[in-house]
């Protein structure tokens, strides 16, 4: 037993922890002046604990997209190349998928921007719900969205594309979408994502709301699933 202080970290008004401290060695008395110092203490902890707090939102502002919450373009091409050099190191097949939200200019010039963004949020809730774990899923720019993913060879790949493209389509949200796999359809892992862009601009000449991969006749998703 013996004495001992309880205090609670509180900057500004807002509880972040609670210290507990005693002379747990000798029992002694706790002081007037170790009282001061445990205040002063107690004061710097909670400074560099909401410093500490603060630094962690910014960084997780800086990873992630404000309006969709997956990964920010930056963050994503960051991951996307570790994830090829890792793929490409072990010999491990890679997979990526563009997404592109079909007449999106439509949407803003014929609803509002509101509307617009507020499909954007649903698109990006529906990506963080639906990729695998292991799955890197960003927004690249504007309505466009890509999603990396580590391991997947073409014939996985194609059925989580095509599974995104339907679970959209089912939300009112039609997509066209390109992929590609490495080593399958490019020799340089550095190639994928143009291959992929090539897809995409595919699925968009042959009308839209459908999936392309090189070489593989469009899936559409408004017919029956393969």
């Amino acid at each position: 037993s013996g004495e001992f202080v309880l205090a609670a970290l509180k900057p500004h008004g807002k509880t972040l922890g609670i210290i507990f401290a005693d002379n747990r060695y000798n029992g002694a008395p706790i002081g007037a002046d170790q009282l001061d110092y445990f205040g002063f203490f107690i004061d710097q902890t909670a400074l560099v604990w909401e410093n500490l707090a603060l630094l962690r939102r910014v960084e997780d502002l800086a990873r992630h997209d404000a309006l969709t919450g997956v990964l920010s373009r930056r963050e994503l091409e960051a991951r996307m190349a570790a994830e090829l050099a890792r793929c490409q190191r072990h010999g491990r097949p890679c997979s990526a998928v563009l997404l592109d939200v079909d007449y999106f200019k439509r949407i803003n010039d014929g609803q509002g921007h509101a509307a617009g963004d507020e499909l954007l949020r649903r698109l990006g809730a529906l990506l963080r719900a639906a990729v695998r774990a292991d799955d890197v899923a960003g927004r690249f720019g504007g309505d466009e969205f890509l999603v990396v993913m580590p391991e997947a060879d073409r014939e996985e790949a194609m059925r989580a594309a095509e599974r995104l493209g339907r679970l959209a389509g089912e939300s009112g949200i039609s997509l066209s979408v390109g992929g590609a796999s490495w080593p399958r359809d490019c020799q340089a892992v550095e190639g994928l994502f143009g291959i992929a862009d090539e897809a995409l601009y595919r699925a968009k000449r042959e009308g839209r709301g459908c999936l392309c991969f090189p070489g593989e006749a469009p899936v559409r998703f408004d017919q029956p699933a393969r």
